[in-house]
C-alpha cells in the first residue's frame, strides 16, 4: 500500500509544468518510495482555476498517473475544520506526532474536533477517508485526549439515528420513534459500553417493526458494518428493557 502524504497548494505550484525539472523530480521521489499525495479538495480547486495560459493543469497530470489523488470531503462545517486544523498545529507544537504518522495525527485531528462538536463520526468513517489503519488513528486519537485535555463529548446512540435514517431513507415517523429509543436506552444506562452506530441501527429497526413496514436486521446492518448478530442483540434489549 502507498504511503500517504498530505499536500498544499504551494508543493505543486513550486513544482510548475510536469516539464519542469522539478515537477519530475517529485513524480520520481513519489514512484520511487512508492507515495501518494492526498489533496484536500479545496487545495484541489485552487490549483484547477482556469487559467488561459496553463496548457496543461499539472496536479490532473499527476491524478491521471497515479501518485496524486483528491481527498473524498466528509461533509464537515467550518467550525470543525477550522478546529482539526487547531488541534493538528497543537500536536505538532506539542511534538506528539513523534513516533506516529502525519496521516494518523490528521485523521485523529479530525476525529477529536468531531467529538468535541458532538459531531456522529465513528473513528472507521475518519481512518477509511484518509486510508490509515483504525488502530493507528485511535492510538492518535488517545494521545491527543490525554496531552491535550480534549472537551470531547461521549458518542450516544441518538446521535447516529438521523445519520442512519438519512442513509436508509427512512421516514420521519420511524426515524423519531427511534431516537425516542435510543434516548430512552441511554436514560437508563442500557447503552453503557456499547456499539453507539450498532445500537442505533436496532432502535431504527425497532422502530420499524413497531409499524410493521420497512427494513431487515441485515439492511440496518449494512449502513454501519456491524452484523445482524449485533443488531439482534441490541433489539432484544430493547425488546426486553424499553418497548
Amino acid at each position: 500500500m502507498s504511503r500517504l502524504h498530505i499536500a498544499d497548494t504551494g508543493l505543486f505550484v513550486a513544482m510548475g509544468q510536469p516539464s519542469n525539472s522539478r515537477y519530475q523530480a517529485v513524480r520520481r521521489f513519489a514512484r520511487r518510495n512508492d507515495v501518494t499525495f492526498v489533496l484536500p479538495e479545496r487545495v484541489y480547486e485552487e490549483l484547477t482555476i482556469e487559467d488561459t495560459d496553463v496548457e496543461e493543469v499539472p496536479i490532473d497530470t499527476a491524478i491521471d498517473e497515479g501518485w496524486a489523488t483528491v481527498a473524498a470531503p466528509l461533509e464537515f462545517s467550518d467550525s470543525v475544520r477550522d478546529q482539526a486544523c487547531q488541534l493538528f498545529r497543537s500536536a505538532q507544537t506539542e511534538d506528539l506526532h513523534r513516533g506516529r504518522s502525519i496521516e494518523a495525527i490528521a485523521a485523529a485531528s479530525v476525529y477529536g474536533a468531531c467529538r468535541c462538536n458532538g459531531r456522529s463520526r465513528l473513528v472507521d468513517d475518519v481512518s477509511e477517508m484518509a486510508r490509515v489503519a483504525e488502530s493507528r488513528v485511535t492510538n492518535a486519537y488517545k494521545t491527543l485526549n490525554e496531552e491535550l485535555g480534549l472537551p470531547a463529548e461521549p458518542v450516544s446512540p441518538s446521535m447516529f439515528v438521523p445519520r442512519l435514517a438519512s442513509d436508509l431513507e427512512c421516514p420521519d415517523e420511524i426515524r423519531q420513534r427511534a431516537r425516542t429509543l435510543a434516548e430512552e436506552a441511554e436514560e437508563r444506562g442500557v447503552t453503557t459500553g456499547v456499539h453507539p452506530a450498532g445500537f442505533a441501527a436496532a432502535c431504527l429497526y425497532n422502530a420499524g417493526q413497531e409499524q410493521e413496514q420497512w427494513v431487515t436486521q441485515s439492511d440496518v446492518a449494512e449502513t454501519r458494518n456491524v452484523t445482524p448478530t449485533t443488531v439482534r442483540t441490541h433489539h432484544e434489549t430493547l425488546e426486553e428493557q424499553i418497548a
